[in-house]
């Protein structure tokens, strides 16, 4: 048996076509919000992509492979939705934070992913789980230096007080941490969408001008 590590999927799955992909990654996320973990079967997702079990095991190692490979897809799908706002913003992380917040918003009240991240969460051994699937969390730690070794080569950061990569890499983190949280309050309808916007900017401003005077 061929051990793949990180090479997830096989090259045989990235030769399909985009329509087939998508159908094969719905029904990996449907069945993972569904059922906990533990339970989810594969011969549903099959059933429901319209594969064959023998395709399957061309195209991914087993279930968790399936699942690291949707976290590994939307990883890169922020990491380019993000980078191109920047690019777009003129090299303005701050704009194109808000930016990224209209989109997450709208992704976590359409996607699948979210859904199946927020089941996920309610596994009872998540931290475990989390860590089997990203390969003790090497796999999410390379993926979250990717996105930040290319923001950080978009962004102006002509007026930033520290341009070094460590500060940047807090700086993000932190925006990161707004974004999440603005996503929460806004999936448990605690707050107008409005409002989440108009508090995630003002969080903005504190992170960008500080709070103190100089």
């Amino acid at each position: 048996q061929t051990v793949r590590g990180e090479n997830m999927p096989t090259e045989r799955f990235n030769k399909l076509p985009e329509e087939k992909k998508k159908a094969i990654r719905d029904a990996a996320m449907e069945e993972c919000i569904r059922v906990p973990f533990e339970k989810v079967s594969i011969n549903k997702i099959i059933q429901n992509a319209g594969i064959s079990r023998g395709s399957f095991y061309t195209y991914f190692e087993d279930k968790r492979d399936v699942v690291r490979y949707i976290f590994s897809d939307t990883a890169d799908k922020l990491k380019d939705f993000w980078t191109t706002s920047v690019v777009s913003n003129g090299g303005d992380l701050w704009s194109a934070s808000e930016e990224l917040l209209d989109q997450a918003i709208t992704f976590a009240q359409k996607g699948k992913t979210f859904q199946m991240l927020q089941s996920f969460v309610l596994y009872q051994d998540f931290d475990k789980l989390f860590s089997e699937v990203h390969g003790g969390n090497h796999m999410g730690e390379k993926k979250g230096n990717e996105i930040l070794a290319a923001l950080y080569e978009v962004t102006d950061r002509a007026n930033f007080q520290k341009t070094d990569m460590k500060s940047f890499t807090l700086l993000v983190s932190m925006i990161m941490a707004c974004v999440m949280e603005s996503i929460g309050w806004d999936n448990r309808h605690m707050e107008s969408e409005e409002n989440i916007k108009k508090i995630f900017r003002e969080k903005l401003e504190i992170l960008q001008h500080g709070i103190c005077k100089q």
